[in-house]
């Protein structure tokens, strides 16, 4: 986990394009939420149940992403 983004009113996507622009972060990144307001960065989540949290389910989701990423960056 690099960071989390403050908890504002407005919409998520907007808070962490803000914390990305601030951070100058470059790369592949994952968002874990139970909610989905993510604009731009809809491609980057991994939806938690807002009850269970992040289960086994989100864990795999996870780990194909990051397997997927490492093929297509020859790691």
């Amino acid at each position: 986990i690099l960071g989390c983004t403050p908890r504002g009113t407005g919409c998520r996507g907007d808070e962490i394009k803000e914390w990305i622009e601030e951070n100058n972060f470059k790369g592949h990144f994952i968002i874990l939420d139970d909610d989905s307001d993510m604009g731009d960065y809809m491609d980057n989540l991994v939806k938690c149940d807002t009850y269970n949290g992040f289960t086994v389910r989100e864990y795999e989701e996870c780990v194909l992403r990051f397997k997927k990423w490492m093929v297509e960056d020859n790691v």
